[in-house]
């Protein structure tokens, strides 16, 4: 059958038919990848504008994190001023006992027996060294000696303390002597001091 011994309107049909069939393969085939090609391109815009939003926070909490860090900074360096400065914790155990014997003897009380403490085993920026004493004297030596504790420049804990009083049987006339036992501890520094 020749196309031109078909009538017009059938012609018109067969094009109807063919744009149909068109219709049908572009709406089964090509439609599907239209549509996730859309999602595909939704999800990634999603994403995009979570990154725009965290980079829009982290540039808002810079200025945050700098003075927190600033701060930081100056409380490490504040509190370096107040530790002792030696190369090792032997020295600076032995530093911090004779600003403890020194103490005590300004203040007018008897020292005993003074045993270094420190902890080796962990290495840190600080490092903690104690010294545990026992001192005797009256009340009014006890509390000068532990007064001064806060007028030295290394800052100082006191980590124990016992007090006892040392004759019950005393009269009335002798002074009151007590007996102090304490740990005081202090922070190092370690290699801040001169060779050795």
């Amino acid at each position: 059958m020749k196309w031109g011994a078909v009538s017009k309107r059938e012609r018109v049909i067969v094009m109807l038919g063919a744009i149909a069939i068109g219709g049908m393969l572009f709406s089964s085939r090509l439609l599907p990848q239209w549509k996730s090609s859309i999602g595909e391109g939704r999800s990634a815009a999603a994403e995009a504008k979570r990154a725009v939003a965290l980079a829009r926070s982290l540039i808002a909490a810079e200025k945050w994190l700098h003075d927190s860090a600033t701060a930081r900074g100056h409380a490490y360096i504040d509190l370096a001023a107040q530790t002792l400065t030696e190369r090792s914790l032997g020295a600076a155990g032995a530093e911090l006992a004779e600003l403890v014997n020194g103490a005590a003897a300004d203040a007018g009380v008897r020292v005993g027996a003074t045993q270094v403490l420190s902890d080796t085993t962990r290495r840190t920026a600080f490092q903690q060294v104690a010294v545990r004493t026992a001192v005797t004297g009256d009340i009014s030596g006890l509390v000068r000696l532990f007064a001064s504790f806060e007028e030295i420049e290394t800052a100082l804990a006191i980590r124990e303390l016992s007090i006892t009083q040392m004759n019950v049987a005393a009269g009335d006339r002798e002074p009151e002597m007590l007996r102090a036992e304490f740990t005081v501890a202090a922070l190092m520094r370690p290699g801040g001091g001169p060779q050795q």
